[in-house]
Parts: structure tokens; C-alpha cells; sequence
């Protein structure tokens, strides 16, 4: 659970065409990051202890697949409700709602089963490796953002549950066209990394792909 190696490299790892602005946040976000991680170690380290444990035992081999996926979301919305009250992410912060959103088949199956809607079928299928860099989707609103929030957070694909600043503020959240922006996110290496080794064979799509707007 420890970012550590993550944040200490946001001004490393900012690009040239950065707003200078946004450029003059960064020491400001990376300290805010350490505070907020030190501070959610200390109020809940042995539920951070309990999430990590159930995480390597979600990765055996004697757990079903189908199994895993569903302990894998379920750790990573524990995790996130940890966090919650320490993050720059809020009740109608939602310019995560406006990036890509990839989510493989069998995610999206799982999430068209809780919220009883059929998958669509993409435009262009893509797997694994083609989606990565995907901006199709860059600046459109996730087809579940209503009211400016998301409409089916308890169902949320594991990429939004991922997805923690650790900054005080939305400042680095909000979208930059043509600039990669760099945010001090909980480091979630082994989790999404775990994830994707599962679903690697399979077919992806962006959530708005699998779920159009009606």
C-alpha cells in the first residue's frame, strides 16, 4: 500500500507542455500525498494489513476465476472506502468521468448482471495491448455520469475503484487536452497488474462501448 516511489516522482515525471500552474502544484499535491497516506496508515492500518492478505489469497490458484474478478473489485472498493475522507475524489468530483474507462468482457458482464442491462457490441474490438492509449473517449461523459455523479458507483468497474488521489484537491484531476497530467494516484501496481493477467486473453472496450447511452 505504500506510494512512496509514485509521488516522489510527479515533478520528474511531468512534461514539458505542463501548465505552469499545474507545475507550481506539484511539490504542493506530492506533500499533501504524504500526509493523506501517513494519515490512513495510522487510522487503518490493519484493515490495509487485512485488504493486502485477502489480495495475495485472491491470487491462488484453488479460487475460480469468475471467484477472483469479484474479490478483486470487492478489495479495491474496501480500499477506497478507506481512503474516502483522505482523497482530493469526492461526491460530484467527476473528471475521472471524462477519460477512458477500460473494462474487459467479463467485468462487463458482471456489471451488466447487477444492473440488469444488456452489453452492447463495440465498434472496434480491441484486447489488452490495442487499448492501451485509447483516447477515443477523452472528454466524453461515461455513459453512468447523472446529475454529475456516477449512477452505478456500487457496480463501478475495478479501474474507477483504482483511481485515488491522494491530493487534497481536484487540481491535477482536472483535463488538460493533449497534456498527460501527472496526479499522485495510491499505488495499485499489484491489484490492476493481477487484473490484467486475468483478463489479458479476453476482448476490451471502453464502459461506454460495452454500455452506449440510451
Amino acid at each position: 500500500m505504500d506510494v512512496t516511489k509514485l509521488y516522489q516522482s510527479l515533478e520528474a515525471a511531468a512534461p514539458s507542455n505542463l501548465p505552469p500552474e499545474l507545475v507550481a502544484h506539484l511539490p504542493v499535491a506530492q506533500a499533501a500525498a504524504a500526509t493523506n497516506l501517513e494519515t490512513v496508515k495510522a487510522q487503518f492500518g490493519p484493515d490495509l494489513q487485512s485488504l493486502q492478505s485477502q489480495l495475495r489469497n485472491a491470487e491462488t490458484p484453488a479460487v475460480p476465476l469468475g471467484a477472483k474478478l469479484i474479490r478483486l473489485r470487492h478489495i479495491a472498493g474496501e480500499r477506497s472506502r478507506l481512503f474516502a475522507a483522505n482523497t482530493a475524489c469526492g461526491s460530484g468530483c467527476n473528471h475521472c468521468c471524462h477519460i477512458g474507462v477500460t473494462v474487459p468482457k467479463s467485468e462487463a458482464k458482471l456489471i451488466a448482471k447487477a444492473i440488469g442491462r444488456r452489453l452492447a457490441e463495440p465498434d472496434e474490438p480491441l484486447n489488452i495491448e490495442t487499448i492501451a492509449g485509447h483516447q477515443k473517449f477523452f472528454g466524453v461523459p461515461c455513459s453512468f455520469l447523472v446529475g454529475g455523479k456516477c449512477s452505478i458507483y456500487s457496480h463501478r468497474p475495478l479501474v474507477c475503484r483504482t483511481l485515488i488521489n491522494l491530493d487534497k484537491v481536484d487540481t491535477l484531476c482536472r483535463l488538460v487536452p493533449g497534456v498527460d497530467v501527472p496526479v499522485p494516484y495510491l499505488q495499485s501496481v499489484e491489484m490492476q497488474g493481477y487484473f490484467a493477467y486475468l483478463t489479458q486473453d479476453e476482448q476490451y472496450a471502453d464502459i461506454r462501448e460495452w454500455f452506449p447511452i440510451r
